[in-house]
């Protein structure tokens, strides 16, 4: 309607960090990354699995760990060099909440862990910063996995996008 197209369903979905338990099941995996090369492999892993060309994200994220690096960070798995998987924490220390994005594994490196992983080191950050509560948008391939990790579903939404 109106130009707006719908995309997949999402669950919105939290997690109370005050009754969450510290993981650090294979974290170290999680290679934090600041600079501009390394936040285009945490989006190359992104336009690989989602498809399409994310030049607009790549420029917010680079712009907002520029200009309020403490509100972003930023993970990527490598293997052999190469981003397989990658993630980020969004912070905004005016609320309770911080908010996790992008997790997202390449085909072929799933059912390693890598997701899992991903999320443990951002649950540990968010708690460590002294945040009470995380946030995702869990896509239904994601939703099982954040549900084991004690996020709770609150309701469905339908993310809407309108190209210019």
């Amino acid at each position: 309607a109106h130009g707006f197209i719908a995309d997949e369903p999402e669950s919105f979905m939290l997690l109370d960090l005050q009754s969450s338990p510290a993981t650090f099941a294979d974290t170290e995996i999680c290679v934090e990354v600041s600079d501009q090369q390394g936040i285009k492999d945490a989006i190359s892993v992104q336009e690989k699995v989602w498809g399409g060309y994310l030049t607009d994200k790549l420029d917010r994220l680079v712009q907002i760990k520029q200009q309020t690096p403490q509100n972003l960070t930023v993970y990527v798995i490598y293997q052999d060099d190469n981003p397989v998987a990658s993630a980020w924490i969004m912070y905004n220390y005016e609320s309770p909440f911080a908010g996790v994005w992008g997790g997202s594994t390449l085909p072929l490196y799933r059912g390693r862990g890598y997701y899992s992983a991903l999320l443990n080191k951002r649950i540990n950050d968010a708690k460590q910063r002294g945040m009470k509560y995380l946030s995702i948008d869990a896509s239904a391939m994601s939703r099982p996995i954040v549900a084991k990790h004690g996020f709770e579903f609150i309701t469905q939404t339908t993310p809407y996008f309108y190209h210019i």
